[in-house]
């Protein structure tokens, strides 16, 4: 579905060493290769063995990022992949893992610019399509980039100089204690 609304699907997903992984790549293949002879809009994009180099060539080209933890496996895996300093939306599960849905905002539907998070109704398919959908169809209106700039200044928490400088206030509070 969201092949034939045109939108560019690529699964950077690295195959682990056991049958499964490998079953798993084998079936992506098989269906990129059946999108490709539908000759729809958009794209099944595969890669397996990328490195730092073709991530971040990745993030500068996302508009929206879906990261689908299981619940209870992730930490903060978001800021390996800081798609929102790339303008990109952000997309997880509906319930909290690790930062990804706690490193902005959600998304305000009817309030361009608002938010840079979608965050799909619960974790059945249909609810991600919906969402991813609805950013196609801000993308196609020409409204998407209003919540990209917001993504972008929303970002700007997870920089290393806001962190530093919070460690530098507790140390300051803690040198005041002992003054």
């Amino acid at each position: 579905a969201l092949v034939a609304a045109g939108a560019q699907v690529v699964l950077y997903g690295n195959v682990q060493a056991f049958p499964q992984s490998k079953k798993l790549w084998d079936d992506l293949l098989r269906l990129q290769k059946d999108i490709e002879g539908e000759g729809l809009p958009g794209k099944l994009v595969l890669r397996s063995g990328w490195g730092v180099a073709e991530q971040r060539q990745l993030l500068a080209a996302t508009d929206v990022q879906v990261q689908d933890s299981d619940r209870g496996t992730g930490a903060a895996e978001y800021t390996e992949a800081d798609v929102s300093a790339n303008g990109g939306l952000q997309m997880g599960p509906p319930w909290i893992e690790g930062i990804i849905k706690r490193q902005g905002v959600l998304v305000v539907r009817g309030t361009p610019g608002t938010g840079n998070t979608l965050i799909a109704a619960d974790a059945s398919p249909d609810a991600y399509l919906e969402s991813l959908t609805w950013a196609i169809e801000r993308f196609h209106d020409g409204t998407l980039p209003q919540w990209q700039a917001t993504s972008v200044k929303l970002s700007r928490s997870l920089e290393a100089l806001l962190t530093s400088s919070e460690y530098l206030r507790q140390l300051d509070r803690v040198l005041a204690l002992h003054d």
